[in-house]
Parts: structure tokens; sequence; C-alpha cells
């Protein structure tokens, strides 16, 4: 797997400690060498006598015995079950868009409705999501009791602010332009709008908070609340970067990945960063240390995450990650990047500390959780 390198934006050089250092290659003992020659001459010799014989062999006894090998663990093998009970009590018609959680609520959206489910109150509250809208964010500011609802389109977005404690409706506007991502932080919403960071007031009120490279588009945007950060991410000419935006100042720190494909991020609540994306053909999974932003270690997930991995959300201790494939689900541990549980399913996952949601389908479901701890 080729080196993905961490470099300073104008610097003209590597650092020595951003440097991601290829894995060790281990060398072949010569008894590995000598046997592989054996096997070697032996399978010449027989493909010979096949030859000559030009008989068709047929299957033997032994042939039953040949058995694909186990894998070992859930890290290779997911989960069949471990869906729990459904937050709506019957199946909708309509497909969950997103979902959102905090340690006690869970919020669903779909194309006409949100859904607040809480341990006291279960409410609804209607919407009309615009009919050309090609993908949904939901968002919650549990600390300033918002939940921002957003419907990217072509030429902008429509963003729906409720309370999150109630779902009372607060405002409604429209936003233009090419509209990438969202994230809240500190009672305000922020959008990546093409090359350039907007903040959005509950009032509407629209501010630039930075523009982080002329010409290249901020393509995602995560929140990393505990440092009054938002964590953004552009893709470019000359490959993707990854950048810490202070908020409210819109103060940068710059810093450049090198990968074939944009990355994606997330931050737990416990404070632990996650970069995911592609190396070559080989998926990328590390852990980024949060002062310099550069790698610190791979989660040993890396050789089956193929083509390519993508971060869908943070927990309070955990990251949860797709595979390329889109096939499989999995509920990593932030401080270790280790598998604690997967799940043959795909679909908008939340969680928080001993909790989960996720959108499947039409459903709306919790998740068992066991060693995955949220």
């Amino acid at each position: 797997m080729a080196d993905i390198e961490f470099v300073d934006e104008y610097s003209d050089g590597i650092a020595a400690d951003d440097e991601l250092t290829p894995r060790p290659q281990q060398g072949y003992p010569r008894w590995a060498i000598g046997a592989a020659v054996t096997l070697l001459v032996a399978g010449v010799v027989v493909a010979v006598a096949s030859k000559k014989q030009d008989v068709p062999r047929q299957p033997t006894a032994a042939d039953s015995s040949l058995r694909p090998a186990p894998t070992i663990g859930n890290t290779l093998t997911p989960e069949p079950r471990g869906l729990g009970l459904d937050l709506d009590g019957e199946t909708p018609s309509e497909p969950v868009l997103a979902v959102a959680a905090s340690a006690r609520d869970s919020w669903v959206l779909r194309l006409s409705t949100i859904v607040l489910t809480s341990p006291a109150i279960t409410r609804t509250s209607a919407l009309s999501a615009p009919a050309d809208f090609s993908s949904a964010r939901l968002v919650v500011d549990r600390g300033a009791d918002r939940l921002w609802a957003v419907f990217l389109t072509d030429g902008g977005a429509t963003v729906i602010l409720d309370r999150a404690s109630t779902l009372s409706p607060v405002t409604q506007f429209g936003v233009a332009g090419s509209v990438h991502d969202v994230a809240a932080l500190a009672g305000r919403l922020y959008l990546a709008v093409g090359d350039r960071i907007l903040e959005l007031a509950p009032n509407g009120a629209v501010r630039p908070l930075a523009r982080p490279m002329a010409g290249v588009p901020v393509g995602h945007v995560v929140a990393d609340p505990s440092r009054h950060r938002l964590l953004a991410v552009g893709t470019g000419v000359r490959g993707s970067r990854l950048w810490a935006v202070a908020v409210p100042s819109g103060a940068m720190t710059v810093r450049r990945v090198s990968t074939s494909t944009a990355v994606t991020l997330a931050v737990a609540g416990s404070g632990a960063i996650w970069l995911a994306g592609q190396d070559g053909g080989d998926g990328v999974l590390m852990a980024l240390d949060p002062r310099t932003l550069g790698p610190t270690t791979h989660s040993a997930l890396d050789p089956i995450l193929v083509p390519r991995a993508s971060l869908t959300a943070g927990g309070q201790h955990v990251v949860w990650v797709h595979d390329g494939m889109g096939s499989v689900l999995r509920c990593v541990d932030a401080a270790t990047g280790n598998q604690l549980q997967s799940w043959s399913v795909v679909g908008p996952v939340a969680s928080a500390a001993g909790a989960a949601v996720l959108g499947y389908g039409t459903r709306a479901v919790t998740l068992s959780l066991h060693a995955c701890t949220g």
C-alpha cells in the first residue's frame, strides 16, 4: 500500500512526524524458498503428466473434505441479526432519509415527517420535502435545543429548524449555491457551499466563516465540539485537503492528505478523530492527532475495507464505518480502531452512549448493542 502523506499546505517537503510510514515487509526464510521451488517442480511434473493422459479427472471422496477456511471472529463475518425495536411502532411507507441521536432521544427524518422518540414522549412534526432534493441531512445541537433538517438540491438547500426537545417549528428558509454538506455547532448551522464555509444563524442571517482555498470545493464538514471548531475536507487537482476551522473566528490550520478519493471524517464524543478513504485499491481507516491532524495509527480493518472506507457517523465512544461495497455497517472503537460489532445492513446511522438508531429502508430501528458502546 502506498504512503499517505500529510504535509503543510505551503511547505516544500514532508515533516518527518507527519509522514505515514508503510507497514514493514516481511522477508521469506530460506526453507520457505526451497519448499516453494520443490512444489513448483512437482506442479510442472503433474501438469505434463495430465497433458499426456488427456483424460478428465473424476471427483474422488477426498475432494469432499475440501472446504473454504472459516473466518475468525466477527471482523470478517457480519452479524446476520442485531436489529432491535421499530421506533415508529409500525413501518411507514416513506423511506428513512436521515437519523440523529442523543443519550436519551432519537430523531427520524422522512419525506413528510420528523419523528422524535424519547422515554417520555413520541412526537411527529409535519414537513414537505422539496421535489427536487438529492439528499438530506438531520443534525441535532442538543445543548442549544435545535434540530436542523436540510434538503440538498442542485441549486441550494431548504433548511427547516425545529426545537429538538419538542419538535416545535422555529423557522424555514432557503440557501442558494452548491451546498455539499452541513454541520451544527454552538447553536449555528454551518454549510459547505462551493469553496466556502457559511454560518447560518437561527434567524436566517448568513455570514461567511472561511474560504479555505479559492477554487477548491469544500465537500465534507463535521463538528468538533470539544475543541470549538469544524473539520472540513476539500478535493482539488493536487489531492484532498483537510482543514480545521475555529468557531467563531474562522482561523484555520491547514493540512493536506494525498489520496485518490475524497476522504470522510468522524469525531466521537470522546474527542477522537478518524479519517477514512482510499489508497489505491485498499481502504484506509486511521486516527488523527487532534493537535496536528497528522496520522497516529491505522485500524486493523484496513485490509478488508475494499476498495475504500467511508465514515458515516461518530458516537460517544465509537465511529461508524461502511466498506466500499456498502454492504456491512461496522461499529469501531474510537480509542483503538478495533471492530466491536457489525451488521449486514446499510443505511443512515446515529448513536450516543448505549444506544444506536438505524434507517433501514422504510424502517427506523434500534440496534442491539453488546460490545459496541454507542
